[in-house]
């Protein structure tokens, strides 16, 4: 289940043992999961790759995988499916899997570059198009 934590009123130990649990993966970091506070955390994204807003205003999703969302990468995959895991979509293609792996294992400073030069992109064809 989803967790949110806060206030911190100052920047006590506590504060990293919270990020080292927010980016916890499981097997990747390990087999059992730091605790805060006596809780076991793992990454929000095994619960929630693209958290739902309570709110009833309009929102942008924002993704770093070609999926069903507003501001992603635009793939053109050799198969046209969306499947949905830990509460978010992501389309099946090559360049999303290597996507996952960069997740991973980070990529050269170059492939970071073009990366970010990508997400730029996306985004500037978003406020175009809206």
């Amino acid at each position: 289940r989803r967790t949110l934590t806060g206030p911190f009123t100052s920047a006590t130990p506590l504060i990293p043992q919270a990020l080292l649990c927010s980016c916890f993966l499981p097997i990747y970091c390990g087999f059992i999961p730091p605790s805060y506070r006596g809780v076991r955390y793992v990454d929000g994204g095994f619960t929630g790759l693209q958290p739902v807003s309570s709110l009833e205003e309009p929102v942008i999703t924002v993704s770093p995988f070609t999926g069903e969302l507003d501001i992603c990468p635009r793939d053109c995959p050799a198969i046209f499916f969306c499947f949905q895991i830990f509460n978010g979509s992501i389309q099946i293609s090559i360049e999303n899997l290597c996507r996952i792996s960069y997740a991973l294992f980070p990529p050269s400073t170059m492939v970071l570059n073009d990366i970010f030069s990508q997400g730029y992109q996306d985004t500037a064809l978003f406020l175009y198009r809206n």
